[in-house]
């Protein structure tokens, strides 16, 4: 995100992704029943965010 901010993408990028927005393909997005644990204990909703170190709250 500091790059497309930085870039001067980030406003067009939002666009692009709200655009390409399709609720019947989020139906069959991954990780809509699975939870991953750190090491540490902090709750994630799926192992891809957990790698991007995004907590689920």
């Amino acid at each position: 995100m500091e790059y497309l901010v930085a870039s001067g993408n980030y406003e067009d990028y939002m666009y692009s992704l709200v655009e390409a927005y399709n609720p019947v393909a989020a139906e069959g997005v991954m990780c809509r029943n699975t939870i991953s644990v750190s090491w540490d204990g902090y709750l994630f909703d799926c192992d891809f965010n957990q790698m991007l170190d995004l907590p689920h709250y």
